[in-house]
């Protein structure tokens, strides 16, 4: 018995030493070895910031340019979280699209602003330009009225056209026709010439041929048509002013004539 049990050791302390037999290492290799888990992967999405600076941006100047500022805020979010997730965000054509979009129509609504500010400022001082440039002119026609008035004691009119045959047909439009023929001035139409920003036409007023220069009430002789909002508006006494087309419109139930008016 104990020749058997020396024996069963020995066999164990070779088979401990030896290490497992050439069938089993065959066995363990068959198997393969273990493998790292695999991380499940999902689909990039596509930013929802992108889409919305781009809608944005295509509504930037119907929004008066409201939109195009929202445009380019999404727009600098969208591809700042679009880098941040490492692939698994897309919309970067979007977002840039939006931008393009957004800062176009928020420039578009500047322009359209600074514009809107500028062109009345601009159009007034044009007005000006002209009635100043005028206004040398109106002069002119006073120095050749108060001339024919000194010389026929009274200013051109139908009467004057009936009863001086060098005037004859010289009536109507066209009475101040009078002042050619009379040699008070060369070149009446070179006078009467306006601008393009002068609508209307000239006035003459006929009730006013017999007042002069040392008429008590001055009274409005002739009148410019209107630049802008206002009329040059010579009085019989020679002043010469700068008024409203409102106040103007108040003169004009007075008898008088609408001149032919040359455009420049």
């Amino acid at each position: 018995m104990e020749e058997t049990s020396r024996v069963l050791e020995f066999t164990l302390e070779f088979l401990i030493r030896r290490g497992p037999s050439s069938s089993v290492r065959r066995m363990e290799s068959s198997y393969p070895p273990p493998q790292a888990p695999v991380p499940h992967s999902f689909p990039p999405q596509k930013s929802n910031l992108a889409i919305v600076s781009l809608v944005c941006g295509i509504l930037g100047v119907v929004t008066c340019g409201l939109g195009g500022v929202a445009a380019v805020i999404t727009g600098h979010m969208a591809l700042s979280s679009i880098k941040r997730a490492g692939g698994m965000l897309t919309g970067q054509g979007l977002a840039i699209g939006g931008l393009i979009a957004g800062y176009l129509s928020v420039a578009i609504i500047a322009i359209a602003a600074v514009s809107g500010i500028a062109a009345p400022v601009i159009l007034t001082q044009r007005h000006h330009a002209e009635r100043k440039a005028k206004l040398a002119e109106v002069v002119d026609l006073w120095a050749a009225l108060s001339a024919f008035h000194t010389k026929f004691h009274a200013f051109p009119s139908d009467a004057l056209a009936l009863s001086q045959p060098e005037f004859s047909g010289m009536s109507g439009p066209l009475v101040l026709q009078q002042l050619e023929a009379a040699g008070t001035i060369s070149d009446l139409q070179a006078k009467l010439r306006v601008g393009k920003y002068a609508k209307g036409e000239w006035a003459y007023f006929t009730g006013v041929a017999a007042a002069g220069p040392s008429a008590p009430t001055p009274v409005p002789l002739l009148i410019s048509p209107q630049i802008g909002v206002r009329c040059l508006v010579l009085y019989s006494n020679g002043a010469v002013k700068d008024q409203g087309d409102k106040e103007v419109a108040g003169f004009l139930v007075a008898p008088h004539v609408n001149l032919p008016t040359p455009r420049k």
